[in-house]
């Protein structure tokens, strides 16, 4: 009976990983594939204290009105006119535009641009981190996030250009975006620069216990940092959130000074999972297990990076952001970039 039930469970797991695309016939380097992917020292596996700052409510968290479309939150640059963080106790932005200002030594900063106005100017490297939270050695890290409803079975656009700067030292693991992260685990979608490439990763499905493996990993990288280091790369991103397979995701990039001419769709799939759960933080519905209230997750921005293999030397990096845009749909977000 034992072994009847275990197979059946294995028939069961098979079919689910199989229907997020986990299992692919062309295999880890065909175009489009499943990467494997090396978590090791990613600090987001350690659950991150929360700042014991109140976090602010402000007009700009309030959906605002666009041509074709709701803009849930707006975090462009080009919004703010002041933003600093050297300690805990020494902050300072203004709006109040974001719930954390998850950085020290003020690694983020307000710089004009020609295009956008003003763009933010990320830099990360040994010391950078939370002021909340010191990281272990070989990671760094220069963020900012804004607290978000779960929004499962409902879709978000989200908009964003980042400019690699010359000397960027790729890593084993690097990501500038993280969305909908729950602190169970690995954010369920976040925008990677590192060794591997410019991609997505997912990490998505059940998660037993906090720092755990999740169900599914599943990374698409769509070509080498070199490409566009030193241009503006844009993304646009819709996910619409699902802890079944009742999820789907579009990517898209573009590129004006590498040539594009238009938006390049990059990655489309649909009845996948995108949402993770577990670990006694959230059900597979979306609310707290014990208030069983909706929790609220994060989406960030920034640069979040560490070595494969530590000790190896831990580089300086810096990238350029027009800041994160999220939104109801794919023209408002492809509208909020200029």
């Amino acid at each position: 009976m034992a072994a009847a039930a275990g197979g059946l469970l294995l028939v069961l797991m098979i079919a689910v990983l199989a229907a997020d695309g986990v299992f692919n016939s062309g295999g880890a380097n065909a175009p489009g594939g499943v990467s494997s992917v090396d978590y090791t020292g990613r600090a987001d596996l350690v659950p991150t204290p929360t700042p014991t700052t109140t976090p602010s409510t402000t007009p700009a968290q309030v959906p605002l009105s666009s041509s074709s479309g709701t803009i849930y939150f707006d975090g462009r640059a080009s919004q703010m006119s002041l933003i600093s963080s050297a300690s805990q106790s020494s902050q300072s932005q203004s709006p109040d535009l974001w719930d954390c200002l998850c950085f020290l030594n003020n690694d983020i900063a307000l710089i004009p641009d020609s295009r956008f106005g003003k763009v933010y100017s990320a830099t990360a490297g040994p010391g950078s981190h939370n002021p909340w939270w010191t990281p272990p050695a070989g990671i760094a890290s220069a963020e900012v996030s804004t607290s978000r409803p779960v929004r499962l079975g409902q879709w978000d656009w989200y908009a964003n250009s980042f400019n690699v700067q010359p000397g960027y030292t790729l890593t084993g693991w690097g990501a500038v975006d993280q969305m909908n992260y729950s602190s169970i685990t690995s954010p369920p979608l976040e925008i990677d620069f590192d060794k591997r490439g410019v991609g997505i990763e997912r990490s998505v499905g059940f998660v037993a216990s906090v720092s755990g493996s999740p169900q599914i990993h599943d990374s698409r990288y769509f070509f080498p940092v070199s490409r566009v280091t030193g241009k503006w790369l844009d993304f646009v991103v819709g996910v619409k959130w699902a802890t079944d397979t009742t999820g789907a995701i579009r990517v898209y990039t573009r590129c004006r000074e590498c040539g594009d001419t238009d938006w390049v769709l990059r990655y489309s799939k649909n009845k996948i999972i995108t949402m993770q759960w577990g670990a006694g933080i959230m059900n597979r519905d979306g609310t707290d297990p014990d208030t069983g209230q909706p929790i609220t997750t994060l989406d960030k921005e920034g640069l979040y990076y560490g070595l494969s293999s530590p000790p190896a030397t831990l580089p300086t990096n810096r990238i350029l952001e027009m800041g994160l845009v999220r939104t109801s749909d794919e023209a408002t977000a492809k509208a909020a970039i200029p």
